[in-house]
C-alpha cells in the first residue's frame, strides 16, 4: 500500500471513529430533540399512512436504523393493519442508538435476535 492511501485510509477510520463517538454520546439527546421534540416521527407516521410503499408480508431492513424510527412506525402499522407476516430488521453501528431501540423492542412485548431487532407481526 502506498504511503497516500495508507494516509487516506486513516484519515476515513479517524472520521469514522468521531462520527461513532457523536451519536454514541448524544444519542439521548438525538431521539428526544429529533424525533420527539421536532416530531419526526409523526412525519413519518404521516407519510407511510398516505403512501402505499408498505404492503402485507414484507421485510423491511432499517439500515443504520439509529433509534429505528422508521422501524417503530412501521410496526405500528403493521400492527393496526394486521400485516402479520411483517418482518423487520434494524441495525446500526452504535451501540447506544441500539440500547434506545432495544429499551422500545422490551416495551411492545418484540424480541430481539443477533443483534438485530425483530419481530414478525
Amino acid at each position: 500500500m502506498t504511503r497516500k492511501r495508507e494516509t487516506e485510509t486513516q484519515s476515513q477510520n479517524e472520521s469514522r471513529e468521531k462520527v461513532k463517538q457523536l451519536y454514541t454520546e448524544r444519542a439521548s439527546f438525538y431521539d428526544r430533540f429529533f424525533i420527539n421534540f421536532l416530531g419526526w416521527g409523526r412525519e413519518l407516521e404521516a407519510f407511510f399512512r398516505e403512501s402505499d410503499y408498505f404492503a402485507p408480508n414484507m421485510k423491511v431492513l432499517d439500515a443504520g436504523c439509529g433509534t429505528a424510527i422508521v422501524t417503530k412506525v412501521l410496526y405500528k402499522l403493521a400492527l393496526e393493519k394486521s400485516y402479520e407476516k411483517s418482518s423487520f430488521y434494524a441495525f446500526d453501528l452504535t451501540e447506544n442508538m441500539l440500547d434506545i431501540f432495544r429499551e422500545w423492542i422490551k416495551a411492545q412485548g418484540a424480541s430481539e435476535h443477533r443483534g438485530e431487532a425483530s419481530r414478525r407481526t
